[in-house]
């Protein structure tokens, strides 16, 4: 339905004009990513507002896609699949931001493999990127000073003893980005970097 969308509404692109019909594909490929990404972040921006959990709600997807846009990671093969696993999870972080109290020493665990993680492989490769080396070490490094980022802000926020349910928010989506991306290896979801 998506796709379907995206391509009537490249055909009136081409019928104005405004588009070189040799970038057809590319087009409907950008207009079907906008339309995704749109559906999924206002569902969870929805459900934010429903459970009223939006504070958390921002500062977890402001956290988690910073640092999961530059680090790849496992992806599902169907946007469905892709939807529902985000909703899935994302009401899973909500639940474990006011439920980790009583295993927060595991969740300093995780979090400390997930920097390491994240620090030694920078970012995966993932076939829907296809990163070039260039491309990649660009992403490597982006993705390390967006984690360096982070962990200052974590460090800052639980020194000024803020509120538990957002520190955790924070480390929550440090873990699953960590996580995603052993997964992503796991599966050998990734471009080799020789074959880059």
């Amino acid at each position: 339905m998506v796709v379907r969308f995206a391509e009537h509404l490249v055909d009136q692109f081409e019928k104005e004009e405004l588009m070189d019909h040799t970038m057809r594909e590319h087009y409907i490929y950008a207009v079907v990513s906008i339309i995704e990404r749109f559906l999924t972040v206002g569902s969870i921006i929805c459900l934010g507002f429903i459970h009223k959990n939006v504070d958390l709600t921002v500062l977890f997807m402001i956290f988690f896609f910073s640092l999961r846009k530059r680090t790849g990671g496992y992806h599902a093969k169907h946007y469905w699949q892709c939807y529902i696993m985000t909703i899935i999870v994302y009401m899973t972080v909500m639940y474990l931001c006011h439920h980790v109290q009583e295993v927060a020493c595991l969740i300093w665990i995780l979090l400390g493999i997930s920097v390491v993680v994240i620090s030694v492989i920078g970012t995966v490769n993932h076939p829907n990127l296809d990163l070039d080396a260039e491309e990649m070490q660009i992403s490597q490094k982006s993705a390390r000073y967006v984690l360096l980022i982070e962990c200052g802000i974590l460090c800052i926020a639980w020194y000024l003893h803020i509120d538990n349910s957002y520190v955790y928010c924070m480390m929550l989506a440090v873990i699953l980005c960590g996580f995603l991306m052993i997964l992503a290896k796991l599966l050998e979801q990734e471009v080799k970097r020789d074959e880059a």
